[in-house]
């Protein structure tokens, strides 16, 4: 709107003229607000895909003979034992194939013998050899189950879930009521390089 003041010209902004401006300004804003969470939501559901993706590509990746290698039991750092899993069958069994001797433990006999077997008649047989894994099947996932594992510390046989946590890494996983028990069985990656 323009007044006129003894020669001189004002030019003045209508209400209507300033609220549009202040409504385009609001409806930019607003528009602007609603492409900024769009984007977000679009970008966190990206991720999230991206995410399951790689984690079935991951669970995929197991093949049933990922397990078969030479693991190592450790107490306290130190390897006290060697067991070799194979394929038996359709299924995969375990043997000790290595274990640390009697006179490592304070005793003249170097053999280790099935001491703590609850059958008498098998106390004196060798651990050397002995067969520690039987009958276990692959879940088509990341873990080996419904198989039985003879503890020879204990005498007893048990049946744990063996879980690849990854290359190098055998989750020995007992469950007993609502007591869970695990341990970890490294690859003896030296016995591979000397078969290459």
């Amino acid at each position: 709107m323009n007044e006129n003041t003894g020669g001189s010209t004002i030019t003045v902004a209508s209400d209507d003229n300033v609220m549009g401006f202040n409504a385009n300004m609001s409806r930019h804003s607003d528009t602007s607000g609603q492409v900024s969470r769009s984007m977000i939501i679009r970008a966190f559901g990206l991720l999230l895909g991206i995410l399951l993706l790689f984690s079935t590509v991951n669970a995929s990746e197991t093949k049933p003979d990922d397990i078969v290698g030479i693991w190592l039991i450790e107490e306290g750092g130190e390897t006290v034992e060697k067991i070799e899993i194979y394929k038996c069958g359709e299924m995969y069994c375990g043997t000790i194939v290595w274990i640390e001797p009697s006179e490592g433990r304070g005793k003249t006999e170097e053999i280790r013998r099935d001491e703590k077997n609850k059958k008498k008649e098998l106390r004196s047989r060798p651990l050397l050899g002995l067969e520690a894994l039987k009958d276990y099947k692959f879940d088509g996932k990341d873990s080996w189950r419904d198989g039985e594992f003879y503890a020879h510390r204990k005498g007893k046989t048990v049946s744990p879930t063996l879980t690849l946590i990854d290359d190098d890494r055998l989750r020995i996983q007992i469950k007993f009521l609502f007591v869970k028990k695990s341990f970890i069985w490294k690859r003896d990656v030296s016995s591979e390089q000397d078969n290459e």
